[in-house]
């Protein structure tokens, strides 16, 4: 976890690695912004991102998404 000296940026990483890309999933908390915005890389080695700006939204993002 690590913060920007103003305190406005968040970042938070996943403990363990995506199996298929051995990478760390990342998530981004901007209070400033009121944004927060979700890293992943895919299986063909491409950073993906998606941006959420409110909870609702990114729960349904999850729940559409989910891990069966």
């Amino acid at each position: 976890m690590e913060e920007c000296e103003e305190g406005t940026v968040l970042w938070l990483r996943k403990e363990t690695s995506d199996t298929a890309t051995k990478t760390h999933q990342r998530i981004c908390i901007d209070s400033a912004a009121n944004i927060l915005t979700i890293y992943w890389m895919t299986a063909l080695g491409k950073v993906d991102s998606k941006t959420f700006r409110s909870a609702s939204s990114l729960q349904e993002w999850f729940a559409m998404h989910r891990v069966q």
